[in-house]
């Protein structure tokens, strides 16, 4: 669809992404034992400037079309930190990878990138899995080889 047809369709319905996007981050917020003062979703089309090949479609793809959509939420906390997250859902293009980013911002300041280069078969295990360390371990900033070495969820 045209991005036109995206705000038309989509965009202009669904301000609200039925909460999930913000699952993730309400529960970092929760577990750092932040109030949370608001909330804010919504939706952008994905578009690229150039055509691609679509392996999904099985076609050429022109550019300035809706390759996918992009939620977004910010969520402010009474103490101070916000938090922005990000998922964008749309097709990739030759030689793109899918990443999980992790930003910390301010200082100290930190992040983790996890790279994905199957996607379709993949899941994000690999940072969920480390949740329940990051919620019993020490206050701060931990550097992950203090940690135990990763277990599977099903362990916990």
């Amino acid at each position: 669809m045209t991005v036109e047809e995206f705000e038309e369709k989509v965009g202009a319905h669904h301000k609200n992404v039925s909460g999930i996007p913000k699952i993730i981050p309400l529960t970092v917020v929760d577990g750092l034992g932040f109030d949370v003062k608001e909330v804010k979703e919504w939706l952008e089309p994905v578009v690229f400037e150039e055509d691609y090949y679509s392996r999904w479609l099985e076609q050429e793809m022109p550019a300035g079309i809706v390759a996918g959509v992009r939620m977004l939420v910010d969520i402010v906390t009474e103490q101070g930190p916000t938090i922005h997250a990000r998922i964008e859902h749309r097709d990739f293009r030759e030689g793109e990878e899918e990443t999980i980013e992790w930003k910390v911002k301010g200082k100290p300041s930190m992040e983790i990138r996890v790279l994905r280069k199957d996607s379709h078969m993949a899941s994000a295990s690999s940072l969920f899995n480390r949740i329940p360390d990051v919620m019993e371990g020490d206050p701060g900033i931990v550097e992950l080889w203090k940690y135990r070495p990763l277990r599977p969820s099903i362990f916990y």
